[in-house]
């Protein structure tokens, strides 16, 4: 009788065991390089091509042309010239337009000094005496247009700076850059500038910190996330006027937050995914194909081999062997008949058995 396996231990030095495990390992290799291609969001779009190849089209300007009026001829009775000579009168210098159009608007920009005498720093909310001033504010943030605004803005204004010295920058222009966590609407107080609905922003830069600006502006951009807690953060940028140093309640206490006015929030959505043109979405596609059927066929295989190896031993470690059955042949067997009838016939041989006090 044998209490151990006969089966023999697999052997992972044998060339085939090790060829079975280099095979796995460069199938394993060209899987991983596979997810980690179909990772990108490049390599799908040959699959899901961009009509605008993520690209903003700009519109096509004609052709510069020389305008005719720009120079003139004028002839006068001067000295008799000859032919192919002639005289060019300069044009008269004409006024600078454009400079006069920018002092405009620089002036467009400036408050009464009286009108923001009122407002004062590190006070709660907006107070009655400076209502006046705040939709001032709010009505030439809305009517002036965006770009003379942001022309004039200054974007170099730290978050610090603009604490430490908020009576510096009162009714200045300014732009910041940040992320946006809160966005809601409200109702806007009796004014005689016909504003109606504001909306209010939470906005964190990255000199700020944990400090936010509050931002007040009278229109948002159509399908911006809004939310008292967006769950992500919104990237914006924002030109408007500083107001003041507001204060507001907050956890653990009253804090301060630099309030802006702005007509709106110009979202900066993530940059769109360009088409990937190397021609190789295919390819790889293909070799994602080829390595499943490769691991598929491979896992086959081994389940067969294990299979008719399981097989091959059973059938070779319980057949007897040859000189087993010939011991088998010489052992003597009695038919169970004849062993009852010789059970029988002993027992009617055998004499009687006195008790042991008969002869008492």
């Amino acid at each position: 009788m044998r209490f151990h396996s006969r089966r023999p231990s697999t052997s992972h030095f044998a060339k085939r065991a090790q060829t079975r495990i280099l095979r796995l390992i460069g199938l394993l290799v060209l899987v991983m390089i596979a997810v980690k291609m179909a990772g990108r969001a490049s390599f799908w779009g040959w699959m899901f091509p961009d009509p605008n190849n993520g690209v903003i089209s700009q519109p096509v300007m004609p052709p510069e042309t020389v305008d005719k009026n720009k120079y003139k001829v004028k002839l006068d009775a001067g000295p008799k010239l000859a032919q192919g000579e002639f005289i060019a009168a300069a044009d008269p210098v004409a006024p600078d337009v454009e400079k006069a159009a920018e002092e405009a608007s620089a002036d467009s920009l400036e408050f009464d000094p009286e009108l923001l005498a009122t407002v004062e720093d590190n006070t709660m909310s907006i107070r009655p005496v400076e209502a006046d001033a705040y939709y001032a504010v709010l009505a030439k943030a809305r009517d002036l247009p965006a770009e003379t605004l942001e022309k004039h803005a200054d974007a170099d204004i730290s978050f610090a700076v603009l604490m430490n010295q908020s009576p510096q920058f009162r009714g200045k222009p300014i732009t910041i850059r940040g992320e946006i966590r809160r966005l809601l609407p409200f109702t806007a107080g009796k004014n005689k500038h016909e504003i109606k609905d504001l909306w209010e922003a939470w906005l964190f830069t990255e000199d700020s910190g944990l400090d936010p600006y509050r931002i007040v502006c009278t229109e948002i951009p159509p399908g911006i996330p809004r939310a008292e807690g967006l769950k992500k953060a919104v990237p914006v940028r924002v030109t408007g006027f500083f107001f003041k140093i507001e204060g507001y309640e907050g956890r653990g206490g009253l804090h301060t937050a630099p309030l802006l006015l702005a007509r709106t929030l110009r979202w900066l959505p993530p940059p769109p995914v360009r088409q990937n043109d190397n021609g190789l979405g295919p390819w790889i596609v293909g070799l994602v194909c080829l390595t499943a059927v490769g691991l598929a066929f491979t896992f086959w295989r081994i389940s067969a081999s294990d299979r008719s190896s399981q097989t091959r031993n059973f059938h070779r470690y319980n057949e007897p062997r040859p000189e087993a059955l010939d011991a088998l042949k010489l052992l003597e067997t009695n038919d169970e008949a004849d062993m009852f009838r010789s059970l029988k016939e002993d027992d009617g041989q055998s004499p009687p058995t006195k008790p042991a006090d008969a002869g008492a």
